[in-house]
C-alpha cells in the first residue's frame, strides 16, 4: 500500500470508529490522487467530485454510492472495483480498467469512456445517457449495447 493508501485508510478507520461524529462519507473533493494505491480500500460513500484519480490503483476498492462526478480516471485500475450507485456524472474513464467492476445503478450521464476495459462490467440499470462508449472494449460487459438501449461504437 502507497503512503496516500495508508493515510486516506487511517482517515476512514479514524472517522469510522468516532462514535461521537457518527458516520461521516470521506471528503476528498479535487484531491489529488494521481497514480495513488488505494486497492482494496473501503471509500464508500465519499466524495471525490472532480478528484484527480488519474492512473490510480484501486482494484477491489469499494466505492458503493461514492460521488465521483467530474473525476478524472483516466488509465485508472479499478478491476472488480465497486462502484454500485456511485455518480460518475461527467467523470473522464478514458482507457480505465474496469473489468469486472460493478456499477449497476449507478450514474455515468456524460462520462467519458474512450478505450475503456469493461470486459465482465456490470452496468444494469446504470444510466448512461450521453456517455461517450467510442472505441471502449464492451464484449461481455452486461447491461450495455444493442439489448440495453445504451448507444455505443464499440463492441471489441
Amino acid at each position: 500500500m502507497s503512503i496516500y493508501g495508508a493515510i486516506i485508510e487511517q482517515f476512514c478507520v479514524t472517522i469510522s470508529t468516532d462514535a461521537a461524529l457518527g458516520p461521516h462519507p470521506l471528503r476528498l473533493e479535487e484531491a489529488d490522487l494521481g497514480h495513488a494505491s488505494l486497492d482494496g480500500l473501503n471509500l464508500a460513500g465519499a466524495d471525490l467530485r472532480g478528484a484527480d484519480l488519474r492512473g490510480a490503483y484501486m482494484r477491489n476498492t469499494v466505492l458503493l454510492g461514492a460521488i465521483l462526478t467530474g473525476a478524472d480516471l483516466t488509465a485508472a485500475d479499478l478491476v472488480n472495483a465497486d462502484l454500485a450507485v456511485a455518480a460518475l456524472d461527467s467523470a473522464i474513464l478514458e482507457g480505465a480498467d474496469l473489468r469486472g467492476a460493478d456499477l449497476e445503478g449507478a450514474s455515468l450521464k456524460g462520462a467519458f469512456l474512450k478505450g475503456a476495459f469493461l470486459r465482465g462490467a456490470r452496468f444494469k440499470g446504470a444510466d448512461m445517457s450521453g456517455a461517450d462508449l467510442v472505441g471502449a472494449y464492451t464484449k461481455g460487459a452486461r447491461g450495455i449495447g444493442e439489448e440495453s438501449g445504451v448507444g455505443y461504437t464499440g463492441g471489441y
